[in-house]
């Protein structure tokens, strides 16, 4: 059994939120789902830590240097190669 977390942010009515979970994993275990232990939210990054659960220092430095890098931005892939179409028909 181990600990696995996630965090990340997201602008909520204007405002910046902090999103942290806090799960239990059975690695050894195959086929088990993992078990959501903790959740927090709030617009102090440090109190959805708290209110999840996560107190080690290390694991808090952690995950907000994951919620605080640069995200990449979005782009567009095209499915289809140009000038094939497909029939749709009913």
């Amino acid at each position: 059994m181990e600990h696995i977390y996630n965090a990340y942010k997201k602008e909520v009515q204007g405002t910046v939120t902090y999103f942290v979970k806090k799960y239990r994993t059975f690695p050894e275990l195959m086929g088990v789902p993992d078990i959501m232990e903790g959740f927090g939210m709030h617009t102090d990054f440090e109190k959805a830590c708290k209110i999840a659960g996560v107190a080690q220092p290390e694991i808090v430095q952690q995950l907000l240097a994951e919620v605080t890098e640069t995200q990449m931005p979005a782009r567009v892939i095209q499915f289809m190669a140009p000038g094939i179409s497909v029939n749709m028909q009913r």
